[in-house]
């Protein structure tokens, strides 16, 4: 049922698209418009003028940028003059460039008046959100006088605008134009007053909410519910990061659709004939429309949130559609027309898909669709499954038990995570799925997984960390979910970064809770408070010697999966457990979890341990940072340093032979930036070159370490080692000799490693003992 209704809805949505395509243009009408441009402020004899231009610009559909952002000239009584940049100012005889200052002109009228302007770039989102302000002056700015950024300036400015534009009229008088905040603005230069506020023309209806008329506020509303159901779309597409992405789309979009309600006929690409040809999919809804398809196959959230925005799709467009018969005056035809055409655009102008291939493949997505829309069994055994990542999958599977199990005999792994930690189970729990927790846990899920900071926080935006399933389930889950997680295991005493299972219980299981869980009862909330109870301090220590002893016994004996479980529930009994945590180290890493093994080496190095367990540690480290560069783990970066360091740390802290051969090995196996030098009966040397971003303790430096590789009796002397590099100097590259000091030595018996470090990294062929080297070969 659930699958027929889908499709009936996705054949609805196409051809709504198909309708919203071949909609063209319409008549504009603006006597019967519940709002138009309106001249709020008239000091000037263009300002009249200038009010009719902006009803005709608000009628034909072209947006604001346009009329004082583009070459063309959209003001009948005044003539656009060249902006800087734009390579034109040399050819005008009233513009002329400062200085060779691509940002400042000079104005010159017919009188002789004399204007200086500054266009100022604002910058805003990693160059996404850049706004302009233009400073003025009848004098020449003073050196260092010109604002520096938005707002520090000794001189009149206009308010930021995406973009400003002058303009001279035929007599001579210069003007300064642009819209902020939904007025369109423009400038007088004058002697006295350099820039005189002189016509202000509301060009977007403000205060919305405000306004009494009730077909007006009944379409905000459904605006509002449809921008919400489109914002549910933006999972995944980054929150961090200069350029704010899903900052920006929610931002725009709630933009676009409130000019639905006043001038739905603007909305690109429809209003300007553009062609939309590029690999990122913005403005054009019919790629977007199946990318989103693509997108929805990805989990149960994306599904449930992609069908959310369909239907109220459908709602959104029959309501706007009687509004424009009420407020617009068209036919119901011509309403819903611009109705699925304003709403589509809306999205397409603010939402975007850039090279989208979230799967392996044909077969994985194939398959998602199939576990989501709960096709028959038979059709699920028929799908090819080679080469689909059937782990990966399981969570798309966890409303779907017998495809779930079937899964799973097809050895899925129920402990796979994704990029936060996250597993089936959890999602199990979160969608009160019952019969699909019981066939993990007999399957093997761990129910004391926990959830961390991911790596991609663009991706991701994650604010609570150590979930696991029982926090998901106490949250969203019945009783029966719960208790089965706790007689299979689950740890009441796993915290995560807001509070334990019995403090989300207090908060989502009270009758006055803003968002409670609604699969439990106050019986249940009642039995509930006396299962998840923690245990006093006294017993969790006794807990905590107990599983790392068990932990000891079962990597003993091979068991190190069942180690990890146990010496993680010692540190979630007794995190001041030192012995666990070191034990936790060593099981993590052999295990191959190397972040949490550099986690747990991170807070070892902090405890007060002895020279002999620090050399552990950091030998450790070594071995959980080989072959990696800047390892993020759980909200933190590892391995920043060089391959060697923590090696030569541990190796200092409590010399070895295991030690040694391993630094021996590690540099004889290592070639991307290690270069060789024959120097006779010395033998070959090895020059290891690491180019560092991060000290050990986190701050920030850049040094070049080159690592000398040679024969103990052999010394590395002073220049012995140098390259030549450039730096900029006036704006121009200077060659310049660089030669590395001499930082450290370690003598291992018969060999030893010299440390030579400069900030200058080689570009090119660097000169050793009077032989070429070319490291980052």
């Amino acid at each position: 049922m659930r699958f027929t209704a889908l499709i009936v809805t996705l054949t609805a949505v196409a051809a709504i698209a198909q309708a919203s395509e071949s909609a063209g243009t319409m008549t504009v009408n603006l006597d019967r418009a519940w709002f138009v441009p309106t001249l709020t402020q008239n000091n000037d004899r263009v300002c009249a003028s200038i009010e009719a231009d902006a009803r005709a610009i608000f009628k034909s559909g072209a947006t604001w940028d346009i009329p004082y952002g583009d070459k063309a000239n959209y003001f009948k009584d005044l003539r656009r003059l060249p902006r800087p940049y734009e390579g034109q100012v040399q050819t005008s005889p009233t513009v002329q460039l400062l200085d060779g200052d691509p940002a400042q002109v000079k104005l010159v009228e017919p009188n002789g008046s004399v204007f200086y302007l500054y266009f100022q770039t604002n910058p805003g989102c990693g160059g996404a959100c850049e706004t302009a302000t233009v400073v003025a002056s009848a004098k020449p700015f003073q050196k260092g006088d010109i604002a520096k950024s938005e707002g520090e300036t000794n001189y009149p400015a206009t308010p930021a605008a995406q973009t400003w534009a002058t303009y001279e009229s035929a007599k001579g008088d210069h003007y300064v134009i642009g819209v902020t905040d939904g007025h369109l603005q423009v400038y007088r230069l004058t002697q006295r007053v350099p820039l005189n506020l002189a016509c202000d023309v509301i060009v977007e209806p403000n205060k919305l909410r405000d306004n009494p008329d009730a077909a007006l506020q009944a379409a905000l509303t459904t605006i509002d519910a449809f921008r919400d159901a489109a914002n549910g779309l933006t999972r995944g597409a980054g929150s961090c990061g200069s350029m704010s992405t899903a900052y920006r789309w929610k931002t725009e979009l709630q933009r676009e659709l409130y000019q639905a309600l006043y001038r739905p006929w603007a909305f690109r690409p429809w209003a300007e004939n553009q062609e939309l040809k590029s690999e990122n999919s913005g403005g054009d809804y019919s790629r977007i429309r199946e990318q989103l398809k693509t997108w929805s196959s990805g989990g149960v959230l994306e599904r449930q949130a992609y069908i959310a925005y369909v239907a109220q799709l459908g709602r959104t467009t029959n309501e706007l559609t009687q509004f424009y018969v009420a407020k617009f005056g068209l036919t119901a035809d011509q309403a819903r027309k611009l109705a699925t055409r304003a709403l589509t655009a809306a999205v397409a102008n603010t939402m975007g898909f850039y090279m989208y291939e979230p799967y392996s493949g044909a077969d994985e997505e194939a398959l998602r669709i199939a576990l989501l829309e709960r096709l028959s069994m038979s059709t699920v055994r028929a799908m090819r499954l080679e080469g689909v990542p059937l782990s990966k999958v399981l969570d798309s599977a966890v409303m779907y038990p017998e495809a779930l199990g079937y899964l799973l005999e097809q050895r899925a792994d129920p402990n796979w995570v994704n990029d936060f930690g996250k597993t089936a189970l959890m999602y199990a729990a979160q969608y009160n799925q019952q019969e699909s927790a019981a066939l993990l846990v007999a399957h093997g899920a761990d129910p004391n997984a926990a959830t961390i900071f991911p790596s991609d926080n663009c991706y991701y935006t994650v604010s609570t960390t150590g979930m696991t399933p029982l926090h998901y389930a106490v949250r969203y889950a019945s009783a029966g979910l719960i208790k089965l997680l706790l007689a299979n295991g689950a740890l009441t005493f796993s915290k995560s970064s807001r509070g334990y299972p019995l403090d989300w219980l207090r908060e989502y299981g009270s009758p006055s809770a803003r968002e409670r869980n609604p699969n439990l009862s106050e019986p249940d909330v009642a039995e509930l408070s006396e299962l998840l109870r923690l245990p006093d301090q006294s017993t969790l220590k006794t807990l905590s010697a107990e599983r790392t002893r068990r932990a000891e016994r079962d990597y003993a004996t091979g068991r190190f999966e069942q180690a990890y479980r146990e010496i993680s529930a010692a540190l979630r009994a007794d995190a001041d457990n030192t012995t666990a945590l070191a034990d936790f180290q060593l099981i993590a890493l052999k295990t191959n979890r190397r972040g949490a093994a550099l986690q747990a080496g991170s807070e070892l190095l902090s405890s007060g341990l002895s020279p002999q367990l620090q050399a552990n540690v950091w030998f450790n480290n070594g071995l959980a940072c080989e072959g990696q560069r800047y390892l993020s783990y759980n909200g933190k970066y590892y391995c920043s340093g060089d391959q060697y360091r923590p090696f030569l740390k541990s190796w200092r802290l409590s010399p070895s032979t295991a030690r040694a051969n391993k630094l021996r090995e590690l540099f004889e196996s290592v070639k991307k930036t290690t270069c060789g030098v024959s120097n006779g009966a010395m033998g070959k040397e090895l020059f290891h070159f690491e180019f560092t971003q991060l000290s050990d303790a986190g701050q920030h430096e850049q040094v070049q370490r080159i690592y000398a590789f040679h024969p103990r009796s052999r010394v590395i002397g002073p220049n012995e080692i140098y390259w030549t590099t450039k730096f900029w100097d006036t704006g121009k590259p200077v060659p310049t000799l660089v030669k590395p000091m001499i930082g450290d030595r370690y003598d291992f018996g018969n060999f030893a490693v010299t440390v030579l470090e400069t900030q200058s990294m080689p570009q090119g062929e660097v000169t050793v003992n009077g032989k070429i080297c070319h490291p980052y070969n």
